[in-house]
C-alpha cells in the first residue's frame, strides 16, 4: 500500500511527499518486494535533478548511481534493467563513456528477444551508439555494433554518421 501511494503522489508531480513515502517503506519493510522500485524512484529523482541544477550536477548524479546500483542487487526485480540502463545514463553524464558502453550493451544483451522489453533494447543500443561516439574507432564501428545486433548494426551505423555530423567530426 504505500508503494503505491509514493507511485500516485509520484504521478501527480508531488515528489518531495512521494520520497517521504518511499523512504518510509525503505525504513519500515526493508524486505518489501517493491524496494527496487521505491529506489529506482530515488534515482530518478536524482537524475532529474541534475538537468535542473547544473550547479549540482554531479552530487546529483553520483546520488542517482548510488539508488541505481541498489536496484542491481535485485536482479529478479522488474526494474532491475531500467535501473541498469539509467546506470548507462549516469556514466555518459558523467564522461565515463566505456563505463556507458558496456552498460548499455550489456543491457541490450539482457533485453534482446523480450517483447515487453524491446523499447529498452532499442534505446540501449542507440546510447551505447552515442558512447561509441566519444570512445570508439569510426573504422571499427560496424563490426562492434554487429556484435550487439547483426540486424540493426547497419542502423547503429547510420546513428553514428548523424552523431559525428552534430559534433562536427564529418571526417571521422
Amino acid at each position: 500500500a504505500l508503494f503505491f501511494f509514493g507511485y500516485m503522489l509520484q504521478s501527480g508531480r508531488y515528489m518531495k511527499e512521494a520520497r517521504s513515502v518511499y523512504q518510509r517503506l525503505i525504513k519500515e519493510y526493508p524486505d518489501s518486494p517493491y524496494i527496487p522500485d521505491a529506489k529506482v524512484a530515488f534515482g530518478d529523482y536524482y537524475f532529474e535533478m541534475a538537468g535542473t541544477e547544473p550547479e549540482n550536477f554531479k552530487d546529483h548524479l553520483l546520488n542517482a548511481a548510488e539508488e541505481y546500483k541498489a536496484v542491481l542487487q535485485f536482479p529478479k526485480s522488474n526494474v532491475y534493467t531500467y535501473a541498469m540502463y539509467k546506470m548507462g545514463w549516469v556514466y555518459l553524464n558523467l564522461s565515463k563513456h566505456t563505463d556507458a558502453f558496456e552498460v548499455f550493451f550489456k543491457v541490450a544483451e539482457l533485453t534482446k528477444g523480450d517483447k515487453k522489453k524491446e523499447p529498452l533494447n532499442r534505446a540501449a543500443k542507440k546510447d551505447l551508439v552515442r558512447a561509441y561516439a566519444e570512445m570508439g574507432k569510426a573504422d571499427m564501428a560496424y563490426k562492434t555494433f554487429q556484435r550487439v545486433d547483426k540486424k540493426y548494426a547497419f542502423d547503429m551505423l547510420q546513428i553514428l554518421g548523424d552523431i559525428y555530423l552534430e559534433q562536427g567530426k564529418a571526417g571521422a
